[in-house]
């Protein structure tokens, strides 16, 4: 899922399918389907923030988001990338639904 996407209407996006979420009972696992889409300096205005993560790369926010947000597949509808300084800290990612 590291790998951007552009639709139809030009909008870059990432693919969340191929995700599995795994609870520890196993009794309430489910694949992960949907896209999460960049959203811009103005778009963010008007798109609640879930959290942000940092990691070492876009998929480890992914993983990290999931394992702190229960409910964050079906809340999440875009992103903001941010590059870190910290070499040991690649990038943040800020996830936002919509209001």
């Amino acid at each position: 899922m590291d790998e951007e996407f552009v639709d139809g209407n030009g909008r870059k996006y990432r693919d969340l399918s191929g995700w599995e979420r795994i609870t520890a009972d196993k009794k309430n696992n489910r694949k992960i389907k949907g896209r999460i889409y960049e959203l811009s300096e103005e778009e963010v205005k008007s798109h609640s923030l879930i959290g942000t993560a940092s990691g070492q790369n876009f998929d480890h926010c992914v993983w990290l988001a999931l394992r702190h947000e229960e409910r964050f597949v079906d809340r999440v509808w875009g992103y903001r990338i941010e590059k870190s300084g910290d070499p040991e800290i690649k990038i943040s990612v800020s996830f936002y639904e919509r209001e």
